[in-house]
């Protein structure tokens, strides 16, 4: 009855596993646990879940046992990081503390960055802990005569708010059938029809590192965008084509990063240094 993907990273400086909670079917054992949309399941039968980054444990423990046994269940709840025990098939989740281990009644704020993983396991990235709005279906598009499917992570703090530029948030995807468009400077020309009517293109940017525009890391290279004021909001974005060094033909990628605080800035570092392709297509 959850319908999640897996989530791993440091929060309030302590490590942080599990299934990050999409949806919950209704009327299922979750459901009734009152399991809600954005927990984080920790613990299932006190096995700690997604340690090594994929959903194994969590279906093992669910093929081990039959559908109406009862399973203890821990959950965090990112609204206020407060830690949840309850039952599958049994008791409700009741506040047991907080994953943060302040005990203190007060709210505690979510630092640090966690790592996502799309659906298909196949691209990842850390992003901020209060970004817990995560979709990681692939994304199918068409450009002009082309129609293609990407592995995609969206994330936010706000799915709604997010498209007004009213929210930070990271969009990654990366596929062969980009190809299909050309090289990175044709996506990133493509990407500009996204914005341009919305924000300002700088012009005037250099990266002292990079050059004008231009994008190397150990492992990429590519080229950027960054614009300026989106929708009168003050948010900006960064927007990043690019393609793997040593095998330049194989696919390509983009990272856009909506950013206003000094907090999403920091998010857009982080985001930078951390996304990658870690699977086939």
């Amino acid at each position: 009855g959850v319908n999640g993907i897996t989530v791993n990273g440091d929060i309030d400086g302590v490590t942080i596993y599990g299934i990050w909670v999409r949806s919950i079917k209704s009327g299922s054992p979750a459901d009734k646990a009152r399991v809600q949309p954005g927990d984080i399941v920790y613990q299932l039968e006190g096995e700690v879940l997604a340690t090594d980054g994929s959903m194994s444990d969590y279906c093992d423990v669910l093929r081990s046992r039959h559908a109406t046994d009862t399973m203890n269940v821990t959950i965090i709840r990112y609204a206020d990081l407060s830690l949840m025990e309850g039952q599958l098939n049994g008791r409700e989740l009741e506040a047991t503390g907080y994953f943060s281990g302040s005990g203190s009644s007060d709210t505690p704020a979510a630092t640090g960055t966690y790592t996502v993983v799309d659906d298909t396991y196949t691209i990842q990235m850390d992003i901020p802990a209060s970004w817990v709005a995560v979709d990681g279906t692939v994304w199918e598009s068409t450009w002009g005569n082309f129609t293609f499917r990407a592995p995609s992570i969206l994330a936010t703090t706000d799915f709604d708010l997010y498209d007004g530029y009213l929210a930070p948030g990271v969009f990654f995807a990366a596929s062969d059938e980009m190809s299909q468009i050309g090289g990175f400077i044709e996506l990133l020309d493509g990407l500009r029809g996204w914005y341009e009517g919305d924000c300002k293109l700088d012009h005037d940017m250099y990266h002292a590192d990079y050059g004008s525009g231009d994008w190397y890391d150990p492992w990429y290279e590519g080229k950027f965008d960054i614009w300026e004021n989106c929708d009168g909001t003050g948010t900006n974005v960064f927007v990043l084509a690019a393609r793997p060094k040593d095998n330049p033909y194989d696919y390509l990628m983009l990272v856009t990063v909506n950013y206003y605080t000094d907090e999403d800035l920091e998010g857009l570092f982080a985001i930078l240094d951390s996304f990658q392709v870690v699977g086939g297509f």
